[in-house]
């Protein structure tokens, strides 16, 4: 296994797309491959590989149309300098680019999407657009790899792609010998970017709801984006200063505190499968999210958690009452489900069948 595998990443931070690049290549150079970071730019991604020793090569993302075909022609010399032996694409950017590189290169190309963007994301001219141009560039992938049954079915019925080259293969984190145990605590946490697919309003609106009826509930959300300084207006409006928190841990922390939480909740409008509820899940936490892409695969409603209709405030509070007021019912749930959600959602599952895709695209440019 010589010729390297070369990972490109959206974001120079980390989100769940980055932590999929993150414990991909960390995984795969420990079976004796050669992953290399193509990185968006500087930041934790790079740093969490040069520290582990894996060749990082950097293609700032062009911030203008204008810079786009530099970048791609850099790329295009990345590969025939370095040789790869697969090209993958981790969400939308970089799906676009190996693609683009690849005709070129003569390189098989396999893609990941955590989430279908491109059909959900923006308005309807800009899902347009990306329904556009997918369409144009669909075939130019080996294999397209999707996280959820929910996003392979519609990527399937989408038109858009070859049926046959559709591999589910599900996020996955690591798993204990057996389900932790938490605190039966008012105290909720999210983790989800500040950005609005994450609809913190519907979150916010729900928490205000919960404590005008007396619970003293509050929550801690971890994250970064593009619209911090909005949420901080939400939180000011609603009067939840004393009771809303915005964080930022690193991995580590983060998973260390999950414990100390009554109950996880993400109020997305959509989703791939988050790392965030598999996380919470992992970690023994109850889950009200709301139902979208493969939530419904860890989230069963009255037994690990409660599923929601995405931007309904009211809903939200409801459930969140429920899980809250019987707690230890949704706990159990989760103990007697653990191990099975273990075999389904492991990180060692998630990287071998990674390497089956791999080892079939391989064979056919051979």
């Amino acid at each position: 296994m010589n010729r390297p595998i070369f990972l490109m990443a959206a974001q120079p931070t980390f989100g769940g797309g980055e932590k999929h690049v993150a414990d991909l290549g960390v995984r795969l150079a420990a079976r004796g491959w050669s992953p290399e970071l193509i990185s968006a730019g500087e930041g934790e991604l790079e740093s969490f590989f040069r520290a582990r020793s894996i060749p990082v090569h950097r293609i700032d993302r062009p911030r203008s149309p204008q810079a786009f075909p530099r970048a791609l022609l850099t790329l295009i010399r990345l590969c025939r300098a370095r040789r790869p032996a697969v090209l993958h694409g981790h969400s939308e950017y970089p799906n676009l680019m190996v693609r683009l590189a690849a005709p070129v290169v003569r390189t098989p190309v396999v893609l990941t999407w955590n989430g279908l963007h491109f059909m959900n994301a923006g308005g309807a001219l800009r899902r347009g657009l990306y329904r556009f141009s997918e369409s144009r560039l669909a075939a130019l992938a080996d294999r397209h790899i999707v996280v959820s049954r929910d996003d392979r079915d519609a990527l399937a019925q989408s038109g858009l792609v070859d049926p046959e080259r559709i591999r589910l293969i599900p996020n996955g984190v690591e798993f204990a010998a057996s389900c932790p145990s938490t605190a039966p605590s008012q105290r909720l946490i999210t983790v989800a970017r500040f950005h609005p697919q994450k609809d913190y309003r519907t979150l916010l609106v729900a928490l205000r709801t919960l404590r005008e009826q007396g619970h003293d509930v509050t929550l801690d959300a971890y994250g970064f984006g593009p619209q911090e300084r909005e949420i901080r207006g939400w939180i000011e409006e609603f009067r939840l200063g004393e009771s809303v928190r915005l964080l930022q841990a690193d991995h580590a922390e983060l998973l260390a505190s999950y414990g100390t939480y009554g109950l996880f909740v993400l109020s997305t409008r959509w989703e791939g499968l988050p790392y965030s509820v598999l996380e919470a899940v992992a970690t023994g936490l109850p889950v009200v999210a709301t139902r979208t892409g493969g939530v419904d695969e860890l989230v069963i409603p009255g037994e690990t958690g409660e599923l929601v209709a995405p931007e309904d405030p009211g809903e939200l509070a409801r459930m969140l009452e429920r899980v809250l007021t019987d707690r230890q019912r949704y706990v159990d749930g989760l103990v007697r489900r653990y191990g099975e959600f273990a075999d389904a959602y492991s990180l060692e599952s998630m990287v071998t069948r990674v390497e089956d895709v791999y080892r079939e695209v391989m064979a056919e440019s051979a």
